[in-house]
């Protein structure tokens, strides 16, 4: 899937892939080419396999994804990362990735931009009582659907972590009028969350 959204997305583009079942050993071989070295490493070794496995197709997910929006090669895609985690690319470039459940999604762009998605589930409510500001606290209570209202404030704030390279420590605090998050839905159980700079130069 390739996505778009609209004016307050400008220049952001998304790709999802959603896993069905299980790699083959083909499949995760294949996968292995496209990957760089540390993460077939980890796939290889890897105890919690399915873990790996999303961690592997995110990579190579972001490395098409990168390749079409660039215009070059797959082989010619550089990721590297900070040393909180966050996969930059090159040339002017920027992305972000996530991966829940059977769901891998990222997003490229020529503007700096922080992504997360969440798969709906029972949430709890203690990290709500411990992150969340008094009005998301409120938004949170008087929800109709609670589990969607938490995972949507959930990602809001994981992807504007994301957008800043600060990493979990900085989830804490609140977001910053400067900062635009646009949020949705796909396939009814994943909650995902953009976020970026409002300025859309």
């Amino acid at each position: 899937m390739v996505a778009n959204k609209g004016d307050s997305m400008k220049d952001v583009f998304l790709f999802a892939l959603r896993l069905d079942a299980s790699l083959t050993e083909m499949q995760g071989d294949i996968l292995c080419l496209a990957a760089d070295s540390a993460k077939r490493e980890r796939y290889r070794t890897a105890a919690a396999r399915q873990a790996a496995q999303l961690s592997l197709t995110a990579q190579v997910l972001l490395r098409y994804a990168a390749s079409r929006v660039m215009e070059i090669p797959m082989r010619q895609v550089r990721i590297t990362y900070t040393e909180n985690g966050k996969p930059q690319l090159h040339d002017g470039w920027h992305c972000s990735v996530s991966h829940t459940g059977d769901l891998c999604i990222c997003a490229v762009s020529r503007r700096q931009v922080g992504l997360d998605a969440e798969r709906e589930r029972p949430f709890p409510e203690q990290v709500a009582e411990k992150y969340f500001s008094p009005e998301e606290k409120y938004f949170l209570r008087t929800a109709e659907n609670k589990q969607r209202a938490f995972f949507e404030i959930w990602t809001k704030h994981e992807s504007y972590v994301k957008l800043t390279g600060e990493g979990l420590r900085a989830i804490r605090r609140p977001i910053p009028p400067e900062i635009h998050t646009h949020t949705f839905h796909l396939m009814e159980e994943y909650t995902v969350s953009v976020s970026l700079f409002t300025d859309l130069s």
